[in-house]
């Protein structure tokens, strides 16, 4: 009996999962193309405005830390006590920021390490179709 019952949990719960999955999808179709281009948008604008605010803080700190003296020190050890408290929302920032990009980089990849990958069946496909002249 107790395996009947955890063997019909198990079914409901693979059930529930293909419902919510087929809903998911039912949802995502719908939205409208204008939608999703103007998100990529603002992720993208999003992105480039941290990588700026980043850049400036990193040079505030150069500055602070070369070019000040007393009162900028202080402003400086502030900055760096904050970053310090808060390392995990920087964490939060910085990994979405560069998610896209190193993704996208290791799509690329082909070799590394002495490694090499293997290519995958629609570029053999391609290859094949292209040395035929076809």
């Amino acid at each position: 009996m107790d395996e009947n019952s955890t063997e019909r949990n198990q079914k409901l719960k693979d059930q529930i999962k293909r419902v919510l999955l087929w809903a998911w999808s039912a949802i995502i179709s719908r939205i409208p193309n204008w939608i999703v281009v103007a998100l990529d948008w603002l992720v993208s604008a999003v992105e480039r405005t941290v990588v700026l605010a980043v850049a400036f803080v990193i040079f505030y700190s150069g500055w602070l830390a070369f070019r000040g003296g007393g009162q900028q020190s202080d402003t400086l050890n502030r900055i760096l006590k904050a970053l310090s408290d808060n390392w995990k929302g920087l964490l939060l920032l910085l990994i979405p920021l560069f998610y896209r990009p190193i993704r996208a980089f290791l799509a690329r990849v082909t070799r590394i390490g002495g490694l090499e990958a293997e290519p995958e069946p629609s570029e053999e496909k391609r290859t094949v179709a292209d040395n035929r002249g076809e």
